[in-house]
């Protein structure tokens, strides 16, 4: 192999996971003060109490589901009761 193919089989470093979107980060924060259980209704709820632009029920709902994902939620309840809340340390 050349270096010229060595130098090509190298890419930049990884760098973190993208940072969350100012909606999403401003829900987690929120999450963090208030922490309990959260719905997306509460959600809804809490945007529309703060004068943040309120979201679809469905916007709501996959910004927890991301929390969840990315490790910052445990999700809780029925499919049609679910709700978050911060995770817990195991």
């Amino acid at each position: 192999m050349t270096n010229t193919a060595l130098a090509g089989a190298h890419t930049a470093p990884a760098t973190g996971p993208a940072p969350l979107r100012p909606r999403v980060a401003q829900l987690l924060a929120a999450i963090h003060a208030q922490g309990g259980r959260w719905s997306t209704g509460r959600v809804q709820t809490w945007r529309r109490r703060t004068g943040s632009p309120v979201t679809q029920r469905g916007t709501a709902r996959r910004d927890l589901e991301l929390l969840a994902r990315l490790g910052h939620l445990d999700t809780r309840g029925p499919h049609d009761g679910r709700h978050y809340t911060l995770r817990s340390s195991r």
